[in-house]
């Protein structure tokens, strides 16, 4: 029991004696020597016990050993020694928490003075028109927004301590206003310095390394992003204004190239179709060439873009016809068939599940096959068709 008093005792001293490193510890230390007045009853009802259990000892004559006796002594030399601990504690966490207030009430005023700082930053888009420091201003905005980002996560600390100091909550409302305001701005820059990084290399990469139709949907997205923007800052943004007319116009441009990205990148183009392309441009113009689009734009092969775009429509439909029937070709390929001899005939004989599925595989090609033949593209593939 007197063991149990002594460690309770020097539990109390040794959290009453923590230093408090921030404001959340601070306020737990304060917390709980409000609660300490419960656990020093409990003790002193425990320490009657035990003298009660002394005295009662001490009346029969009962010697007690010399080692329960020093756990005795020390129990009783706790309630004395306590008052001094806590007294001393006591003021010097009234001291800590004050100052860890002083100390969150100078961080919430530059949280304010920095939030104002970015609000002022926000504003301060609808006066950039500069179409040459898109870069710029791109990663200007980008830094803006993570900023913006970081503060609502610090605002949500900071409620959480104002919440540890019984302090009334702050709103930030500004905060989510800000991101609003910004995100025109964000759309602004950041697609401007997207569409002039994307343009330079679709027109000075090889053709033949470009994704048409990742070029043609980004292309989409981006014009329609620009015009979206038109339509918003034209009332009273004159400086976006003129940035989101001009990457638009640009857009514009780039997109009566874009058929002949589409026509070139064709994953249907043979050389056959090459030695068409070739003949209409006038020289020989190979996918192997390294050739760009710029390079194609001064040698003026999209002026023949309406010849390009024919070749390019017979190569896609001949490339399905080319795919289905590679896939019919390895929808065979899994068939294994078991093959037995027919008795003494010296024949043999297909057995087992596979030949119901042959049956309706074989089936289902000869009715594709006859479909492809129809067709006025499967010239190319007539000796593939034939075999079937």
């Amino acid at each position: 029991l007197n063991q149990d008093i002594i460690q309770r005792y020097e539990v109390i001293q040794a959290e009453v004696s923590k230093s408090p490193t921030n404001s959340e510890e601070v306020v737990a230390v304060k917390k709980y020597l409000h609660e300490v007045p419960k656990e020093l009853a409990s003790l002193e009802a425990l320490i009657i016990q035990g003298r009660q259990k002394e005295d009662f000892l001490g009346k029969y004559a009962y010697d007690v050993p010399e080692e329960e006796f020093g756990l005795l002594f020390t129990a009783y030399e706790w309630p004395k020694r306590i008052g001094s601990i806590l007294e001393v504690n006591s003021q010097r966490i009234e001291e800590e928490n004050e100052s860890f207030q002083q100390d969150f009430r100078k961080r919430l005023a530059e949280f304010n003075a920095t939030i104002a700082e970015y609000a002022e930053q926000v504003k301060s888009f609808e006066c950039f028109g500069e179409i040459d420091n898109v870069a710029m201003y791109a990663e200007q905005v980008r830094e803006l927004q993570r900023n913006i980002e970081a503060a609502t996560e610090q605002a949500e600390k900071i409620n959480i301590e104002e919440s540890l100091f019984s302090l009334p909550k702050s709103r930030f409302n500004q905060l989510p206003q800000m991101i609003i305001s910004l995100e025109p701005y964000s759309n602004l820059w950041c697609t401007a310095a997207n569409y002039r990084e994307s343009e330079s290399e679709w027109m000075n990469a090889p053709f033949v390394d470009l994704d048409h139709e990742a070029i043609s949907n980004e292309v989409k997205q981006m014009w329609t992003q620009m015009y979206k923007l038109i339509k918003l800052f034209q009332e009273d943004k004159h400086e976006p204004l003129k940035v989101a007319e001009t990457v638009k116009d640009s857009i514009d441009d780039f997109k009566t190239i874009v058929p002949l990205i589409e026509c070139l990148c064709n994953p249907g183009l043979r050389e056959r179709h090459w030695n068409k392309i070739s003949s209409v441009v006038g020289f020989e113009l190979k996918p192997e060439d390294g050739n760009s689009i710029r390079q194609l734009k001064r040698l003026k092969v999209d002026d023949h873009i309406d010849a390009l775009v024919e070749i390019a429509e017979s190569a896609s439909k001949e490339y399905n016809i080319e795919k289905l029937l590679d896939k019919m070709f390895a929808d065979w390929e899994p068939l294994a068939f078991e093959v037995s001899g027919h008795r003494e005939s010296g024949t043999y004989i297909l057995k087992g599940g596979p030949i119901d599925e042959a049956q309706m595989l074989l089936d289902d090609h000869v009715i594709k096959v006859q479909s492809m033949s129809a067709s006025p593209h499967a010239a190319p593939f007539a000796e593939r068709l034939r075999n079937w």
